[in-house]
């Protein structure tokens, strides 16, 4: 038998009967960390789903304030006019932080240069362009009230027609 010390049983070598040689709890601590790891996953996966969620309610309240306006208000906004023989028109406005107006439309092929060059002189041709023809143009917020960016893209759909694409922002 071996004796007591404080409180605790030794064997013949002094050990403390069941003891492994002091490293008996070496698992604890690598546990702890694995489970603080996992304790931070869960937060934040809560925040995420959280955040993904508060965000999906954000998109749908922008996507709530477009409307439909006639392509006359949309293109006024952006400082032209729609041309008299335009047809298939349809655009629309959102209203938020900023105002986006957007739109479509046909018109007659050779009619095009000049309701360009009577509404949109100073417009630069993009280099990025996968249509025929793509304008912008802006304007300072100081000379204007409308938009203060036009882009507009044009494709020719045979001879005789076009479709003319706008975008217009205040951005």
């Amino acid at each position: 038998m071996g004796r007591v010390v404080s409180g605790r049983e030794t064997d013949e070598s002094g050990r403390v009967r069941g003891a492994r040689g002091g490293h008996r709890r070496w698992w604890t601590v690598p546990l702890v960390i694995l489970a603080g790891v996992a304790g931070l996953a869960v937060v934040g996966l809560v925040l995420f789903v959280g955040l993904l969620g508060y965000h999906s309610e954000a998109s749908d309240d922008v996507r709530d304030s477009r409307s439909d306006v006639s392509c006359s208000k949309a293109l006024s906004f952006a400082h032209g006019t729609l041309p008299e023989d335009a047809s298939e028109a349809d655009c629309t406005r959102a209203d938020g932080i900023d105002v986006f107006v957007s739109g479509r439309f046909r018109m007659p092929r050779a009619d095009v240069r000049g309701w360009l060059d009577t509404h949109y002189p100073q417009a630069e041709r993009r280099t990025s362009c996968e249509e025929d023809l793509c304008l912008e143009r802006s304007y300072a917020s100081s000379e204007t009230e409308g938009a203060y960016e036009v882009r507009l893209t044009v494709g020719y759909v045979g001879a005789d027609s076009a479709h003319v694409t706008l975008e217009a922002f205040t951005t």
